[in-house]
């Protein structure tokens, strides 16, 4: 979220001890990851701002679930997922693409060799 903050040519710097000031009057769109509908819903919920956010969270808990909530808040908070709990789970993706379709097929492919 900092890094956005005084784009093009500036940088933003926060010291430990500004962080929770920072963020809270954030609205909550610059979480990243909060996209339109999500940010309908939450004024919805007459949460516009992460200072709203902690003091909702009993709404943001009934109406989201328990993994949104814990996103939302830990946002809302300043704490970021900076350190994996347990390397052994961090999820990989892989990409398969479905656009094209193949020109020929590989089995019928026969090299010739000179």
């Amino acid at each position: 979220m900092c890094a956005d903050f005084k784009k093009p040519n500036a940088q933003t710097y926060l010291k430990a001890s500004e962080i929770q000031s920072f963020v809270q009057a954030l609205p909550v769109r610059k979480i990243p990851g909060v996209g339109k509908v999500n940010e309908m819903i939450l004024a919805g919920l007459n949460i516009y701002t992460c200072k709203d956010l902690i003091d909702r969270a009993a709404a943001i808990y009934i109406n989201f679930t328990e993994r949104a909530f814990d996103f939302l808040v830990r946002s809302a908070l300043g704490l970021g997922k900076s350190v994996h709990e347990n390397p052994d789970q961090i999820k990989k993706s892989l990409s398969v693409c479905l656009s094209f379709k193949p020109l020929v097929n590989p089995d019928e492919i026969q090299l010739k060799l000179d």
